[in-house]
């Protein structure tokens, strides 16, 4: 008899998965019935049913469900059972109403165009889905990712038991890592692991997620390394990419029979306490006695605190779960202990201390790797307009090879390789670059990429109703004149809601924002406009499109800087002097900390007095080289030393 931990609200696991002959049937019938598309959430929350990781559900939750779950985390059909956030499926109004209750339906996944399982219909329903957000998320912000993914859901739901079919890519893709439930346990009771803790992991390894990984190993069994292979949001790590990145360092730094690697098919909801709750659910299903909760576990941006996820576990019933959390501090590299500590550990307090969110973006990161393996090849580039707003990291890069040009001269070149920068660039330059036959080394950042497209498919639709693009931006910023390029120059751009006033907007209105914008300023902007404009004629169609495309890695900086700033005598904030982010960073840290002081350059630290700071807090905009950073820290130690 197994020793592991039970399913959670079951003695076996419950799948859902056909197979063989079975499957074969259930598969040629389901191409004769209706189709109901399903989004990337939903496919994978359908596969986690059939593999047994959401044991003990059978399929879509019902409207009582909904909302037990939302308010209560208890599901009235499994006799008031915990669960902590609802599993649904979502339709369009004119498709639901052809169902009939009773009906079987076909659920078809939309990326990879094929039949994934049926559902029985019991029970269709509408939701408040701002409720859900809210009760969830603790948010209705749209730039969350999880509301954002809640508000575009059709709105209709459809309840009822399912029969899973495929597991989709995962068995093939991930096939060195990919797990049933029911494998995992197996291999567990085959090294004759009991204690189980698992280990959550959206993004590559690093040394304070191995740390965590041999503390739990010290108090359990075994530690089951579970990484996320699902879809995630634009700018995380690709699972692909993290998968090869984690072998390599459990290879090197670990007992092979203490650790085992899994991956898992769901989608990341970035929502904090509550997804680090269905974390443990499913892990509890997977065999596992322990989940390791560390700092800002599933979360994004600013939305929850550093250990709200592990807060919550305290907060739910003793008996809601037979898993364990395994909460754990802050951790990292103190070279006065010389090794990994934490907080709880650690007894050191460094004088200087760098600011884990600054430096650069992943965007601007990735633009200054790309010139660096092009400069390392052929010695020279070109890049169109400044690579970065940084005069001490271009001087570094032009020194290697890099040649700054203006539009006037890449009109002028020829055959040659030429870098695009993470600001994006108007469509006439890729149209010069054909005719003058360029090579484009294209290091527009991704998210700047799916906003261009975004506006490219508003223009589309504003051509077919009329009304008017606005882009809540700086006119003159190289984003927004790619932007506005892709308009035509029709888009209208507004840095301000005074701007609004004075612009005339047509509707209906389709609402962009600059990536490196203020999301507080942006949500002002769109009042702004919706107190401007008239409602439609037309009650079914929207007046406004909202778009809120202000870049999170780059919005989440603002308050964490603040944070940072309070707890240290002096602030040094590191940044280039052209460099708008850095401009309104540092406005932040003088708002938190009047002693806080603008470094462009490591001669500047000669300026400031340290008289009696005991601690120096080092931060930067999102065009600061890490580097550099260090290089200030080193400076501050050498002048002021260190405790």
């Amino acid at each position: 008899m197994s020793k592991l931990v039970n399913p959670h609200g079951s003695l076996e696991l419950k799948s859902r998965l056909l197979d063989g002959r079975e499957r074969d049937e259930e598969l040629k019938k389901a191409e004769r019935l209706k189709k109901v598309p399903m989004t990337s959430r939903e496919t994978s929350d359908l596969i986690m049913m059939g593999i047994g990781a959401f044991t003990p559900l059978e399929g879509f939750m019902n409207y009582d469900d909904w909302k037990g779950v939302c308010d209560d985390y208890t599901m009235p059909s499994k006799q008031g059972l915990f669960w902590p956030i609802p599993i649904t499926l979502s339709s369009e109004q004119g498709l639901a109403g052809s169902i009939r209750i009773g009906e079987e339906v076909s659920l078809w996944d939309t990326e990879t165009e094929s039949i994934i399982g049926t559902l029985k219909v019991a029970e269709k329903y509408s939701i408040d889905k701002r409720h859900e957000c809210k009760q969830v998320f603790t948010t209705t912000d749209e730039a969350h990712p999880g509301v954002q993914k809640i508000m575009a859901q059709g709105p209709v739901n459809l309840a009822g038991q399912v029969k899973v079919l495929s597991e989709s890519y995962y068995p093939e893709m991930f096939k060195e890592i990919y797990h049933r439930p029911a494998t995992a346990r197996k291999i567990f009771q085959e090294r004759g692991w009991v204690t189980v803790a698992a280990l959550q992991l959206r993004n590559p390894m690093h040394n304070s997620h191995a740390y965590l990984a041999w503390i739990a190993i010290e108090v359990c069994d075994g530690v089951y390394i579970h990484q996320l292979v699902g879809k995630l949001k634009r700018g995380d790590i690709p699972a692909e990419v993290r998968v090869r990145a984690i072998e390599a360092l459990v290879n090197k730094y670990f007992r092979k029979e203490r650790v085992l690697q899994g991956g898992y098919p769901m989608e990341m909801r970035y929502g904090g306490p509550r997804e680090a709750l269905l974390h443990a659910v499913f892990r509890q299903n997977y065999g596992c006695s322990h989940l390791i909760v560390g700092r800002d576990h599933a979360g994004v941006g600013d939305y929850y605190g550093p250990f709200d996820a592990q807060q919550i576990f305290h907060q739910i019933p003793r008996d809601a779960l037979e898993i364990k959390s395994l909460p754990l501090d802050w951790t990292f590299y103190c070279f006065k202990c010389g090794s990994m500590a934490s907080m709880k550990t650690c007894p050191h307090e460094e004088k200087a201390v760098i600011d884990e969110n600054a430096g650069f973006c992943s965007g601007v990161s990735s633009a200054v790797r790309k010139a660096e393996k092009e400069l390392e090849r052929s010695g020279r580039l070109y890049c169109l307009g400044n690579i970065v707003h940084n005069t001490v990291e271009r001087n570094r890069l032009q020194k290697k090879g890099l040649e700054i040009i203006d539009y006037d001269t890449f009109r002028s070149l020829k055959n040659t390789r030429v870098l695009i920068r993470a600001h994006g660039e108007p469509p006439e330059i890729y149209k010069i670059a054909r005719d003058n036959n360029l090579v484009l080394i294209d290091a527009t950042c991704p998210i700047v990429t799916r906003l261009q497209l975004k506006v490219k498919e508003a223009l589309e639709e504003s051509e077919k109703k009329g009304g008017c693009i606005v882009i809540f931006g700086k006119k003159e910023h190289p984003e927004v004149v790619a932007l506005r390029g892709i308009t035509g120059g029709k888009a209208k751009v507004a840095r301000t809601p005074d701007e609004i006033k004075n612009t005339s907007i047509g509707t209906p209105v389709f609402l962009f924002a600059q990536t490196t914008m203020n999301r507080e300023v942006y949500k002002q902007i769109e009042e702004e406009i919706r107190q401007y404009i008239t409602s439609s004629e037309d009650d079914t169609e929207p007046v406004m499109h909202t778009h809120h495309t202000v870049c999170g890695e780059v919005s989440c900086r603002l308050p964490r800087i603040r944070e940072f700033a309070e707890h240290f005598d002096i602030i040094l904030f590191v940044s280039g002097k052209e460099s708008s982010n850095g401009k309104m960073l540092f406005e932040a840290c003088k708002q938190a900390n009047s002693s806080s002081h603008f470094v462009s350059a490591i001669s500047d630290l000669k300026n400031i007095d340290f008289t009696g700071a005991a601690s120096i807090g080092i931060s930067g905009a999102t065009s600061t080289p890490p580097w550099l950073l260090d290089k200030v820290k080193e400076a501050v130690i050498e002048r002021v030393g260190k405790i």
